[in-house]
């Protein structure tokens, strides 16, 4: 069994090419080439190449499949492990990446009753079946097998979690949680890039003081709730990203439409809008009184600390 990758450079097709031999005594009795397109790796690939094989054997066979993935092997076998030890199914298999062709292969070794081994061998070692199984692998790309995976043919799982129109053939939680670092980080780009502070240049924000409260708050300072909001909040300020009408309109039109500021219903309800509003103004009066006392707290404590000074 082998595997290579290859780009379509006129069409931005990515794939990667497979084949395999049946072999007796050295003799070639049956070959295949395929390919695989989707959530590319050496180790998916060399997965695909096992379950094509597995599908042409025949029920009860023994059989022997060499392959130079020690992790496409790990893959079954640690799976196989945890399944046989009454692990949670739907935990093994939501935590699995390439889920969809392991539990394929896990489902032909038991429905055909096959006595299956798995073996290493080293790649281009000079065996001769691992060197004719890359000259399969290389003919004939453009009419390559593909074969595509049904719910059906799957050991235990009734249904899989698709993503613009993709199987996610990946670690579930891992997906979900890269899916949203890659949707929040296009949106602090997104905002950094549009900012006027970058032409404005009475917006200066003061970044030895910005990098002190962002370190206060982060990494083994984080250790409650309310720090963890503190970060947020001062995150958030840093970005003009409160959650005004304004913000929530870009995220949610469809929920909120045109909805204009809750207290005069006339303006929309952005930062601006906010802070200039007449009838606020004596929140925003309390709230620089109280920023005013608690910097002048801040600087009697700190004042107090140090013992070679002498408050008035």
């Amino acid at each position: 069994m082998t595997t290579q990758f290859n780009v379509n450079l006129n069409t931005f097709t990515k794939h990667m090419d497979t084949g395999w031999m049946i072999l007796n005594d050295k003799k070639v009795i049956l070959e295949c080439s395929s390919s695989i397109t989707e959530w590319l790796s050496s180790t998916r690939a060399e997965l695909g190449v096992i379950l094509s094989a597995i599908l042409v054997l025949q029920t009860g066979q023994r059989v022997n499949i060499l392959t130079d993935s020690q992790a496409a092997i790990d893959s079954i076998n640690h799976i196989r492990i945890n399944l046989t030890n009454g692990k949670n199914k739907i935990w093994v298999w939501c935590n699995t990446n390439n889920y969809s062709i392991i539990s394929s292969i896990i489902n032909l070794i038991d429905s055909k009753h096959l006595e299956l081994k798995l073996i290493k061998v080293k790649g281009h070692s000079g065996i001769k079946g691992n060197k004719e199984a890359d000259r399969v692998a290389k003919n004939d790309m453009e009419r390559l097998t593909c074969i595509t995976i049904k719910d059906s043919q799957q050991k235990d799982l009734k249904y899989d979690l698709y993503w613009n129109g993709n199987r996610v053939d990946r670690h579930i939680r891992k997906f979900t949680d890269n899916i949203c670092e890659v949707a929040l980080e296009a949106v602090w780009s997104f905002n950094c890039v549009n900012r006027t502070i970058f032409q404005d240049t009475t917006h200066i924000i003061e970044e030895k003081v910005t990098w002190a409260l962002l370190k206060k708050n982060t990494g083994l300072n984080c250790t409650m709730s309310s720090i963890n909001n503190n970060f947020i909040k001062h995150l958030k300020l840093t970005n003009n990203l409160l959650p005004t009408l304004e913000i929530m309109k870009e995220r949610k039109y469809d929920l909120y439409g045109d909805v204009k500021c809750m207290m005069c219903l006339e303006e929309n309800e952005d930062d601006d809008h906010l802070i200039y509003y007449q009838q606020l103004k004596d929140k925003w009066l309390m709230v620089a009184n109280n920023t005013k006392h608690k910097c002048d707290q801040m600087l009697k404590d700190l004042l107090l600390q140090e013992k070679h000074l002498q408050l008035n």
